[in-house]
């Protein structure tokens, strides 16, 4: 478990690294159409995401997740949480690995090619508007405030640890693309010598609403055992 939780932080450290073999680009291809196949202007994935805020109350509290959804509406609110937390700052292009895959290609860097430009700067703020705007607005800003009211309450006031404790409860509500993010298996890999494999990442196309939604659960689970 040691040597599993070390690799796991060189992994981190390293960044992300995808092959540049052909059936890893292969892969990469099939998983980033299947993405914009299913979720691209699709309004029936952008009304499931309300449904996140059920885990909402699971996790900060019936009384805060309330309090969080009668906050959202009062003026100047999202801004001000954008100036409190980073994290929020980056959400709306974060908050999906396979969005946020779809979007980027780390062998390229910097020098994006054409394609590249027109897929991240036109087809993907427009294919995923409304799955995007819906998740941010209608789940995680007031489950980051639910969160907030949370840690303000678990830390005795402390500011700076309510914020970093809302972060962690909108990544346990609903997942995160950010790679640090992300379970072994959502990078690609599975063992101390299959690592980053893009035939792993490819069957884990539209997972992390599960993998959060079982890991809650797990905790839960575990939790319950605990106290019996």
């Amino acid at each position: 478990d040691h040597l599993r939780a070390l690799a796991q932080r060189l992994e981190v450290a390293e960044g992300e690294v995808r092959s540049a073999s052909a059936y890893g680009r292969a892969a990469r291809f099939l998983k980033s159409n299947f993405t914009l196949a299913k979720l691209a202007f699709n309004i029936g994935s952008a009304v499931v995401q309300f449904t996140g805020l059920t885990q909402t109350f699971v996790v900060a509290g019936k009384f805060n997740t309330v309090k969080g959804i009668r906050d959202m509406f009062k003026p100047g609110m999202v801004s001000g949480i954008m100036e409190k937390s980073a994290f929020m700052r980056s959400r709306q292009t974060t908050f999906n690995k396979d969005i946020a895959d779809f979007r980027t290609n780390p062998l390229q860097g910097k020098a994006l090619g054409r394609w590249d430009e027109i897929k991240n700067k036109i087809i993907s703020p427009a294919a995923f508007f409304f799955m995007t705007k819906a998740q941010y607005y209608t789940v995680d800003v007031p489950t980051w405030l639910a969160g907030y009211n949370a840690g303000l309450e678990k830390f005795k006031g402390n500011e700076d640890l309510a914020i970093d404790y809302a972060d962690d409860v909108v990544k346990r509500v609903g997942g995160s693309g950010i790679f640090s993010d992300r379970s072994a298996i959502e990078r690609g890999s599975t063992s101390m010598t299959n690592r980053q494999s893009d035939i792993v990442r490819m069957f884990t196309a539209l997972s992390s609403y599960v993998f959060a939604k079982f890991n809650l659960a797990y905790e839960r689970g575990v939790s319950g055992v605990r106290d019996i």
